[in-house]
């Protein structure tokens, strides 16, 4: 398997915020991952998102047990719902939705 010289990999994060007194607010940026295999810098609510193999036409990434291939020109998204607090009743009173879209740019 033969590497390739990519140097990093440009993502939109993007997470909505909500809660059950009717806030509901989002927020995005863009950002870049470095393209080396492990575990990828922290990016707010996706903990332990690794890249595990690029070669020249492929690049896979996982995140909490989802693998996703990557090749030139092409995007994977990623999804995480990370729930606030819930009461005595099991209501959940806030949480955040979060999706990562990560590109690799030909």
């Amino acid at each position: 398997m033969k590497t390739t010289q990519i140097k990093e990999l440009r993502y939109h994060w993007h997470c909505n915020s909500w809660n059950i007194g009717g806030r509901d607010d989002d927020t995005s940026y863009d950002g870049t991952i470095k393209a080396i295999v492990g575990e990828c810098e922290p990016i707010e609510g996706f903990p332990r998102l690794r890249i595990e193999s690029i070669d020249e036409s492929e690049i896979t990434i996982s995140f909490i047990g989802e693998r996703q291939k990557l090749t030139p020109g092409s995007v994977i998204q990623f999804n995480n719902r990370v729930d606030g607090h819930e009461d005595h009743d099991g209501v959940l009173w806030n949480g955040d939705n979060y999706s990562l879209r990560i590109y690799w740019d030909r």
